[in-house]
C-alpha cells in the first residue's frame, strides 16, 4: 500500500524521539478506544479509568529505549568487508 510505504519511509528518516512519540500515540490511542468501547458495551464498569498520561509516558520510554538499544547493538556488530 502506498500509504504504509510512505509512513515507513518518513519514520525511517525521523529521529528516535519522533518515532517513539508516534508509536506511543498509536498504542495509547488504541488502548483508549478499546477501553472506551468496552465501557460502552458495559463489559467494564463505567467507573474504570486508567492513568492515560502514565501509560503514554511508559510506552514512549519503552519504545525509545528499545530503539536506542537496537541501534547500539547494530553499531557494535563487526562489519564484514
Amino acid at each position: 500500500m502506498p500509504i504504509e510505504e510512505e509512513i515507513s519511509k518518513r519514520l525511517a528518516k525521523a529521529p528516535d524521539v519522533v518515532v517513539a512519540l508516534f508509536w506511543a500515540c498509536i498504542c495509547t490511542g488504541a488502548g483508549y478506544l478499546f477501553i472506551y468501547f468496552a465501557k460502552t458495551l458495559r463489559t467494564l464498569p463505567s467507573s474504570f479509568d486508567l492513568p492515560w498520561l502514565l501509560i503514554f509516558a511508559l510506552v514512549f520510554f519503552v519504545v525509545l529505549v528499545r530503539r536506542r538499544i537496537r541501534i547500539m547493538r547494530q553499531d557494535t556488530k563487526p562489519v564484514l568487508k
